[in-house]
């Protein structure tokens, strides 16, 4: 699986897929069937939402084990200080005539994504729940996984806490879930404006033009 890299003219989007697809491609790799095939998708599910429960109840008995992202919190933050939103200008000639200018305006945002695991005496039970959190852990917790992350993605992993298994019913059937699982990015967006033109050419002044029979030179 091939990783999408983070775009900062599309934030929010190419946030979604590179995560998508990183963690994806991660959960494929940490169960290895005897011959080194990647299987974890054979057994996890991954769902960037929050699991619909007329879906979870369709299928209850959750023939694979359920990993939600969904996001719970945007912190949209101003670079800079001041009024001025503006933080770079770029100029270009693009020829004959006049040179342009390209306004740039940069913002942080951290994404708070609420984890969850959703579990099935079918799918492994207690012990799929504890295994997804260990691979949660490696993947985003540890300083090893963090580095990993950002070199893939270009996405910052801010903090990644919490987590308390609870076991819930759905149509009679026991789900083992975690619940209070959080995780929390940090990326960086780029706005910029359509081209616009320089007057960079010497102002013409009439010799003969008067004010009020004054003349102005």
């Amino acid at each position: 699986m091939s990783i999408t890299q983070f775009d900062p003219d599309f934030w929010l989007t190419s946030l979604h897929r590179s995560m998508t697809t990183y963690i994806g491609s991660k959960i494929d790799e940490y169960i290895i069937q005897p011959f080194p095939t990647p299987a974890g998708l054979q057994v996890y599910e991954l769902v960037f939402d929050f699991p619909d429960a007329v879906e979870l109840a369709k299928s209850s008995e959750l023939e694979k084990t359920i990993i939600h992202f969904a996001v719970d919190d945007i912190n949209n933050k101003k670079i800079g200080l001041g009024d001025d939103t503006t933080h770079r200008v770029e100029t270009f000639d693009p020829g004959p005539g006049p040179d342009y200018a390209v306004y740039y305006e940069g913002k942080c945002h951290e994404v708070n994504y609420d984890i969850g695991v959703w579990a099935s005496d079918k799918s492994g039970g207690i012990t799929a729940r504890m295994v997804v959190y260990e691979m949660l852990q490696k993947m985003l917790g540890s300083e090893i996984g963090r580095t990993d992350f950002r070199n893939q993605t270009d996405v910052e992993i801010l903090r990644f806490n919490g987590g308390r298994n609870i076991i819930d019913r759905i149509n009679d059937v026991r789900v083992y879930r975690i619940i209070d699982c959080e995780l929390v990015v940090r990326v960086y967006s780029r706005l910029m404006t359509t081209p616009a033109v320089i007057v960079d050419q010497e102002p013409i002044v009439d010799e003969n033009l008067e004010i009020d029979g004054t003349p102005i030179s």
